[in-house]
């Protein structure tokens, strides 16, 4: 959709001439980018971007030359003849710029050697870097050599994830969503549930260690569009653990919550170290009896478009930029105190 997920995105905030693109392969992700020929004859970057750049300049040296013979000009082209200069220059450059930086799409594809996303040779490839120090006890895996992912999995539920970690963890995407589908398991068990939220657990997982591995920071927000309830039975069954079985929809008992991830610093919440910092960990309550207080809470609690806004402030302030927040997003939104709905403490600028 236009949010780039499964859920609707405030009005304002959407950009139809940058439209996101599905990406839930391996496939999706490579043909993103496409260097032609150029890119297999000349391996180094470098050189084939200097190829490319060579052709700019001489196209738009001949458009210049060939509009002045055109018009009879010796003056500085014409303004129609200028912008066609201009988009001429335009469109080569960001051609080169692709070839320059994108000549190998191994970068892309979450299956190449440059990482250990996924075994594909059976044997165990060191990753670009690893961040080692109680990284096997963190994560419980033997090293930070091991494979993410069995080919088994990268042919079924998690390729789309194993895709988009991959092109934002790289920076090569500025934000990616994953969808997952299954998640409306009111099926009279809990055994259902708990099997998908294990799976939605282990995407997550894979995400931080992904982030671990490349020493890069990452925030995960997690997010629903309802939840259950149960009538009290209990599934006793293996996988429902003696918990109450998933019986009906239920909209007043969701909510969302997001994970910050830093390979140099710990996430502080603010009012670190005092019994304020509680009212930071959980933004907004529940009742007691477990519904969702709409009222006098978080502006959030019952507004999609302004749990949105929050999930933007709380981006931003790990920043240490929430106080531009109103600045670029315009007035109020969410009222004038927004330490309020902040969680953590900034923690990306100036450390990475």
């Amino acid at each position: 959709s236009d949010s780039g997920g499964r859920s609707m995105a405030p009005a304002d905030l959407i950009d139809l001439t940058k439209r996101p693109t599905k990406v839930d392969r391996p496939s999706d992700a490579t043909g993103l980018v496409d260097t032609g020929d150029l890119g297999s004859m000349m391996p180094n970057p470098l050189e084939a971007g200097a190829v490319m750049n060579s052709i700019q300049e001489i196209s738009k040296s001949r458009i210049g030359t060939r509009a002045d013979a055109l018009t009879g000009n010796i003056d500085p082209l014409d303004a129609g003849s200028q912008a066609l200069q201009d988009f001429a220059h335009c469109v080569y450059h960001k051609t080169t710029n692709t070839v320059a930086n994108f000549s190998d799409i191994s970068s892309f594809d979450p299956e190449s050697n440059l990482d250990t996303i996924v075994d594909t040779t059976g044997t165990n490839l060191p990753p670009t870097f690893t961040n080692q120090d109680g990284l096997a006890a963190i994560t419980g895996l033997p090293d930070a050599t091991t494979p993410i992912f069995s080919p088994a999995e990268m042919n079924g539920r998690f390729r789309g994830t194993a895709s988009v970690m991959k092109l934002v963890v790289n920076s090569l995407a500025g934000a990616g969503t994953i969808s997952l589908g299954g998640y409306d398991y009111h099926d009279s068990t809990r055994a259902t549930g708990e099997r998908r939220d294990f799976e939605a657990g282990q995407a997550i997982g894979a995400v931080l260690e992904y982030a671990a591995r490349k020493g890069k920071p990452v925030m995960v927000y997690v997010f629903t569009d309802g939840s259950l309830a149960s009538n009290g039975r209990i599934d006793a069954s293996q996988d429902g653990r003696g918990k109450g079985e998933w019986t009906g929809d239920n909209s007043s008992t969701s909510s969302s919550f997001f994970l910050v991830y830093n390979p140099i610093a710990k996430p502080l919440l603010m009012a670190d170290g005092t019994d304020a910092m509680h009212q930071h960990q959980q933004l907004g309550w529940f009742s007691s009896s477990g519904s969702v207080v709409t009222t006098a809470t978080t502006p959030g609690a019952n507004n999609v478009n302004s749990l949105v806004d929050m999930i933007i402030l709380n981006y931003m302030a790990l920043h240490g930029e929430q106080d531009q927040f109103d600045t670029i997003f315009g007035g109020t939104r969410l009222g004038t105190d927004l330490d309020k709905y902040t969680a953590f403490q900034p923690i990306v600028s100036g450390t990475i």
